[in-house]
């Protein structure tokens, strides 16, 4: 809506540069008129907000509401999909989305978050809601990229499908996790994420609330997620620690350093095996042990893994062989 030559300078007719200062997003002309358009740009407005903090003008807001129903309908699923992901990774995405007006665009969008909103946890170890309690989280890993970011919008997104109270009228979520990820993995196939990225926030969602205390189960979360995405899933332990409550934060101050602590010392113990294919040993020396060739020589490598990974005996070629001989040729 501006423009610039050498003999008139900026051109701008509707007031463009006034708005850039006072932090406004305003539609040219008639918002009506404009997101009929192209329906993609009620979630491009929401996206310009949550990339730059600025506030979004009553009328084109008002036209976002009333237009945000078509989006879904008239728009491909790649092109949803890419402004969901800028304005979800957005600097102030919670900001925008504690605006009632502006969250219910994104409800009218996306209504698979809707029934977060105003979820009350009945529980002391979160003094928010389900869907301010994510949007806090989101905040918490801001910087830490888009995947991150996405893992904590779906950390709890199968939570009210889970929820019940005990005697004392405690709110739980059992299975929580595993239901995030299902509802998770389902939404973005729809809006056509790679499958690697996809996968990349499933496992995070998944993993949430899986504990790295002990050596054995900081082994076990290498194996399974690689000590890489062990820091990922520490960040995200910690972003959805940081946003319950003062209770469950005072309770437990220092487990993200615990953590760290026992992650990186059972990274460099020897136990630390990640797969089959990294043990001293390989399916050729069962065979020359007598094992027939079938599903019995994986399932002894699967035994040897764990037998490692438990501190039962060292990843040694000779070692591995006597406990083959030993323990599982019965």
């Amino acid at each position: 809506a501006m423009a610039y030559n050498d003999a008139d300078g900026l051109v701008d007719i509707f007031g463009g540069m006034d708005d850039i200062k006072n932090k406004i997003i305003r539609a040219v002309g008639n918002p009506i008129d404009r997101f009929s358009e192209d329906n993609l740009r009620v979630l491009r407005a929401l996206r310009f907000a949550s990339r730059y903090g600025f506030r979004i003008e009553k009328n084109t807001l008002d036209a976002m509401l009333k237009l945000s129903p078509l989006v879904r309908e008239n728009i491909s699923a790649e092109r949803i999909g890419s402004e969901f992901l800028k304005t979800v990774s957005g600097k102030y995405f919670c900001d925008v989305m504690l605006v009632y007006e502006q969250a219910k665009v994104f409800f009218n969008v996306f209504p698979e978050f809707e029934k977060m909103n105003g979820f009350d946890q009945h529980s002391k170890y979160h003094s928010m809601d389900i869907w301010k309690h994510t949007l806090t989280s989101v905040k918490n890993i801001y910087g830490n990229g888009e995947i991150l970011s996405l893992a904590m919008l779906f950390h709890d997104f199968g939570k009210p499908e889970c929820f019940s109270t005990d005697e004392s009228g405690e709110g739980h979520f059992y299975g929580h996790p595993e239901i995030s990820e299902e509802k998770a993995r389902k939404f973005l196939i729809s809006l056509r994420f790679p499958n690697k990225d996809i996968d990349k926030i499933c496992t995070l969602v998944r993993n949430h609330h899986r504990n790295i205390t002990s050596k054995k189960s900081a082994i076990k979360a290498i194996s399974l997620l690689g000590y890489d995405g062990c820091l990922d899933l520490l960040k995200v332990k910690n972003a959805d620690r940081m946003a319950q409550s003062d209770y469950a934060i005072n309770k437990f101050p220092d487990e993200n350093k615990q953590e760290l602590d026992v992650l990186s010392k059972a990274y460099t113990s020897p136990q630390c095996v990640r797969n089959e294919k990294a043990l001293c040993i390989s399916g050729n020396d069962i065979i020359a042990l007598g094992v027939p060739q079938g599903r019995k020589i994986g399932a002894i490598l699967s035994s040897l893994l764990e037998a490692v990974q438990d501190g039962k005996v060292d990843n040694e070629k000779e070692q591995l062989i006597n406990y083959v001989k030993n323990n599982l040729l019965h």
